[in-house]
């Protein structure tokens, strides 16, 4: 963790997605003040308000992303990553109303939609299981297909679904 700190605080300018693995591993608050930075350098780019957000709310700070969510939807509007967290971020604020209106601008059949929808599912004590059916029946792969995979694995931890788990796990490591 100390040479994923050392490079996320050299980071300036250039972007490192490989860097996002810091936020698990406790690197998170120097990961929300690189993306910061980065976000500086280039106010245009949607990634940096979707990784700036998303290290906040790791380190805890759900206030200080939906700030960043902000002045990133300022500079060039929405999309979907950046909605996606701001609904993550609303969730963990307990603003389930909130979190709800954001759900039809995200796009139909995006994993953004589906994480959202899980997450807001999951808080009020909705169906989670209809969600993860309903989203296996329409897929687009987007921007990162890999969006894919998280939506996957979070509803399957969201249904304690051990067995797929299991499985993941087993993949991984073959």
């Amino acid at each position: 963790a100390a040479r994923l700190k050392a490079a996320t605080i050299t980071q300036g300018c250039r972007q490192a997605s490989w860097l996002l693995v810091g936020n698990a591993l406790g690197v998170a608050q120097e990961r929300a003040a690189a993306m910061r930075q980065f976000m500086a350098c280039d106010p245009l780019s949607g990634l940096g308000v979707q990784q700036a957000s998303s290290a906040a709310s790791w380190a805890g700070q759900p206030e200080t992303a939906l700030a960043l969510i902000a002045q990133g939807e300022a500079a060039m509007g929405g999309s979907d990553s950046i909605t996606m967290q701001k609904v993550r971020a609303l969730v963990t604020l307990g603003r389930l109303d909130e979190a709800r209106v954001e759900l039809p601008s995200l796009s139909p059949g995006s994993a953004e939609r589906v994480i959202a929808e899980l997450l807001v599912a999951a808080a009020s004590g909705a169906d989670v299981a209809s969600v993860a059916a309903r989203s296996r029946d329409d897929r687009h792969l987007g921007w990162n297909p890999g969006y894919w995979e998280a939506a996957d694995f979070l509803a399957e931890a969201l249904l304690d679904d051990r067995a797929a788990g299991d499985r993941r796990a087993a993949a991984i490591d073959a």
